[in-house]
């Protein structure tokens, strides 16, 4: 199970009902992620938006008293929003692999000890 399917069964990742023109199109959506704030959202939004499928990608948090930040993402067609959100997640992830596998490699033989911890 990947962690972005464990946060949605978990409730931390929920769409957000949009009214209007793309009420019913898959290709516009924004997601409430709970417990997550500005780190989460412009990382996000840089690896998303570099995504040539994606028009528009933003973020933002509604309010200071709510945990909440909503997401929107509006793709070309070519993929569904939901793709492209999860495409982003997955790059940061392999993003976050690859720097912690150099940063070990560039650590080793200097006597810096460097335990990887996953418990976020």
């Amino acid at each position: 199970m990947s962690a972005m399917d464990q946060d949605i069964q978990e409730n931390r990742i929920s769409l957000v009902p949009i009214d209007g023109e793309h009420a019913d199109d898959n290709t516009c959506c924004t997601f409430a992620i709970q417990h997550e704030d500005h780190t989460m959202g412009g990382i996000l939004r840089y690896i998303i938006g570099k995504n040539p499928d994606v028009l528009f990608c933003g973020y933002n948090l509604p309010h200071p008293a709510e945990d909440v930040m909503h997401f929107r993402i509006q793709t070309n067609g070519k993929i569904t929003a939901a793709d492209a959100f999860r495409k982003g997640l997955d790059d940061i992830v392999e993003m976050t692999e690859h720097m912690s596998a150099e940063f070990s490699k560039q650590a080793h033989g200097t006597g810096f000890q460097y335990v990887p911890s996953y418990d976020l």
